[in-house]
This record gives structure tokens, sequence and C-alpha cells, in this order.
């Protein structure tokens, strides 16, 4: 008897610390919330206005829709100084715990994100449920009204996040523009963070262009057109169309790129920062409102010309913007400096200076593909 004591011992004193789980909560207890958006309070400036979505599930209701055409949600709203504080608020008028294991939107209103939203990354960063995967974005407007979009399959998140993703696959926006890419480009000396920047009407969600950040505030926006090289130049993104006069006669060509290649090379004159970029992009004509045989090898090479004139005129704007109007470097052209010239980036003043004061120059290189034979009937 006493040897079989000492055989169980063992266990039962491995089994004493393991207590189990004391703080528990039950499913019905808990809010899971998919997506939240953040707006500054209109009557008071030093307050926020947080909306949170949680979708309800089709079991409690009768039908997957609301009535209206949409997946049934429920929306809740906070206010307070802080977002603990408009956590807190919703706390008090649901009685359930919220958790933020499931977020993965997060919308910061236009004019918050102009006063700064470095508070609100300190309360993302010390919550462990933020755990930085989630898409973050500029809204246009108040962040708010991304969460009232009506889709008949999806809630407002999944919608949202949906066609974020339909975007970064087809190469045309950033790419990578979360919480966490927020961190590492604000925790970096040599660049600076960008969101991408979207408007939503009711049933609806477009791209707008970049919202281009200093630290954690936001100087401006860059709009579609302007934003088109700074997608190339960022991580080599196709870029949406481009849009350009036809040479000689009245009309307009559409070029849709397939494939960006782009060369950065960096010079030093007198500690001024020089950068020689070259963007190769391989594209295809999608339409043509102008008359002209591009089955003929130098109409096409004109054409292709005439197309690498309009985008470098279209990058050297945006470069211009960037460097004089925001001083803000998205492109991470500093990262550059910082790896392979150490001793160099070490004396300067990048962010506030040497960016600014930096010779760019942007040319691009076209091959646009011959089209494909065109059959009457």
């Amino acid at each position: 008897m006493r040897l079989h004591l000492l055989k169980i011992l063992p266990v039962i004193l491995v089994c004493l610390p393991l207590g189990g789980c004391w703080d528990s909560q039950e499913l019905e207890e808990r809010l899971s919330v998919t997506a939240v958006a953040v707006d500054q309070d209109k009557g008071d400036k030093d307050q926020l206005v947080v909306n949170m979505e949680i979708p309800i599930p089709v079991n409690n209701t009768a039908a997957g829709s609301d009535g209206s055409g949409a997946v049934p949600a429920q929306i809740l709203t906070g206010r307070g100084h802080t977002f603990s504080d408009a956590v807190s608020d919703v706390y008090y008028q649901s009685n359930q715990h919220l958790t933020f294991g499931d977020t993965r939107l997060i919308i910061i209103g236009e004019q918050l994100a102009k006063k700064g939203i470095s508070k609100l990354l300190d309360a993302f960063g010390r919550d462990p449920e933020f755990r930085r995967r989630e898409f973050m974005i500029v809204a246009k407007g108040d962040a708010q009204h991304f969460l009232k979009v009506k889709s008949p399959e999806r809630v407002a998140a999944e919608y949202v996040i949906a066609f974020l993703k339909d975007k970064i696959g087809d190469r045309l926006i950033l790419e990578h523009r979360g919480l966490n890419r927020f961190y590492t480009d604000k925790a970096n000396p040599a660049k600076e963070p960008a969101l991408n920047y979207l408007s939503a009407d009711g049933h609806t969600v477009k791209w707008e262009g970049l919202a281009v950040f200093k630290g954690t505030k936001m100087l401006g926006t860059l709009n579609r057109i302007e934003s088109r090289s700074v997608v190339q130049l960022h991580d080599g993104t196709l870029g949406e169309e481009m849009n350009t006069l036809c040479i000689e006669k009245p009309g307009y060509i559409a070029i849709k790129p397939s494939a960006v290649k782009r060369k950065i090379r960096i010079g030093n004159r007198k500690g001024r920062a020089v950068f020689r970029i070259t963007i190769k992009v391989l594209g295809d004509i999608v339409e043509q409102s102008c008359i002209g045989d591009l089955h003929q090898p130098t109409v096409l090479d004109r054409l292709s010309h005439h197309v690498a004139k309009a985008y470098e005129n279209q990058a050297m704007n945006s470069m211009k913007i960037m460097q004089k109007n925001f001083r803000s470097d998205i492109c991470g052209l500093g990262n550059r400096i910082r790896a392979f010239h150490p001793k160099w980036w070490n004396e300067m003043n990048w962010t506030d200076e040497d960016f600014s004061k930096a010779d760019v120059s942007i040319k691009y290189e076209v091959i646009l593909k011959r089209p494909g034979v065109r059959i009457g009937i």
C-alpha cells in the first residue's frame, strides 16, 4: 500500500500547482470586436469617439439579413479622452467584456490622424489582444462611415478587408500596411509611415490615394495619380493604369502595367544625397481613342517614350510634394544610405533637413507589348 502511495505522490505534487483557470469567461459574456473606427469628437476635440463592430451570430437572427440587404452587426459607440476610457464606456453600456483578439481592421478618422495618433498607438501596443496583424487605414472624413457600409454577404469589416486584399492582390496599392508595419516605420529613423487612404459611401469603398505621415501625425494626402509612382518606387507595386494624351492626334491612351522593376543608385555630392532612380515598366495598351498603327515598331517606340515621359512628370511632381511640402520620406530612400553608408548616415539629419535637400531624379523605361490580332465580323 505504501509503495502505491509513493508512486502516486509525485503525480499529486505535480498537480497541486495546476489550480485551473480562475478568470474564465463564458462566451455569452464576451463581445468579439472585428473592427475599430476611431474619430475625433466634433464637440470636444480632446475626446475620442470609438465605434466598434460586433457581428451578430446567424442563429440569433431569423434570417441572414436585417432587411436592408446587409449582414447584421451591432455597432457600439464609446466616448472618452483615451481609448481605454472609450472602451470602458462601451462596457458600462453593454455589461459585457470586449475582446480584441479577432479584430482585423483599424480605421483612423482624417481629423484625428492630422492631430496625431501617438496615444492611440500606445493603447494598442499595451493591449496584448491587439496582435499587430490588423489592417490599418485612414478614412476620408469620419472613420465611422466605414462601419455603415452595407453588403448582402459580409459585415462591413469583412467587406473593407476583402476590398483591400483584392487591391493588394492586383498590386495596385501599398502592400502590408498594417498596425505592425506602422510601428516599425515609426521606429525607423530613415523612413516615415504611410497608410492607404480610403473613402466610404453607403455601399461602396474607394481607394483615394495615400496618407502621408511624419512620425505619428498625418501631414496630408497624395491623390491616386500622385500615388501611382510612389507605390512603384516604394516596393515595386504595379500601380493603377496610366491614362495619357496621344502623341499628336486628339484622344487618350490607357496603359496597364504588368511588371515593374526599379533600380536605385546613391551618390554623395559634397554631403548632399544624390539618387538616380530608374523604373522599368512592362505594360499593355488597354484602350486607344486616337488612330494609330501600333503594329509598326517605330510608332510603338514613339508611344513608349511618350508614356515614359508622362510617368516621369508625375513621379517628379510626387517627389517634389514629398520633399518640399511634407518633408516626409515615405519611400524609404534614407534606408539605403543607412544600410550602405552608415558613417555618412550618422552625420546626417535626414528627417528634418537632408531629405528635402536631396537631389532625386526619376527616369522611366516603358516597354509596350504589341496588341493582339483584332478580328472583325
